[in-house]
This record gives structure tokens, sequence and C-alpha cells, in this order.
């Protein structure tokens, strides 16, 4: 998924600043993305800037050296149901918010918290 200003993140696979005081506020600790940086070359993006909800402001790599810091935390708008939909990992029924789907698979689909 693209990341544009406004789009709820948590930490990403890629996440590595463990070593010092967590600044985003620890593990599951959610923030919004509040500006993108573009490289010099303009194709991709390189670092994403993102206010914490603990009130810390700070940049990540998102698509720079390969790696992603951060992952879209379900951005769905409350109350979105897709009732004809299961998730392929934890198989609940009607997945609420936002449904997650593998392009390359065959009807793979997962749940935010599956994701």
């Amino acid at each position: 998924m693209d990341v544009v200003t406004g789009v709820r993140v948590v930490r990403g696979p890629d996440w590595k600043w463990t070593w010092r005081k967590p600044e985003d506020g620890g593990e599951g600790s959610v923030g919004t993305v509040s500006d993108i940086q573009q490289p010099t070359d303009g194709n991709t993006i390189a670092t994403v800037v993102v206010q914490w909800d603990n009130g810390n402001r700070c940049s990540y790599r998102y698509g720079a050296e390969g790696s992603y810091d951060l992952r879209v935390f379900d951005n769905a708008p409350t109350g979105v149901v897709h009732p004809n939909f299961m998730c392929d990992s934890c198989r609940q029924r009607r997945i609420t918010g936002m449904r997650w789907n593998c392009n390359k698979c065959y009807d793979y689909d997962l749940c935010t918290n599956c994701y």
C-alpha cells in the first residue's frame, strides 16, 4: 500500500530503532504520517516523518536502502465490513476494517491482526 500523509502506521519489518529509548512509545504504538520526503530522482518514497501518538516526531525509511521501518496500520473507515471474505490465517469470517489481499495469490485475504 502506498503511504500518504494522514495514514496511520506502526513498526514495520525492518524496524531497527530498539537500541535507544523507543521514540514511538514501544511495540504496538501507532503514529500518523505527517510528511513524505522524496529522493532527488522523484521516483520512489525514501523517508517519511511520523507524528507518534505519544508526541514524538521522527523520520523513518520507507523504501530508502530497500528497507521499510513502518507498515500501514488498519486505515479503513470505522464500521467497514467485508461480509463475503474470510481471513485465511485466523479463519475469521466477515473481515472488519482493512482487508489485506494478496496481489500474487489466488483468493488469499488477511484481517489486520494477521497481516
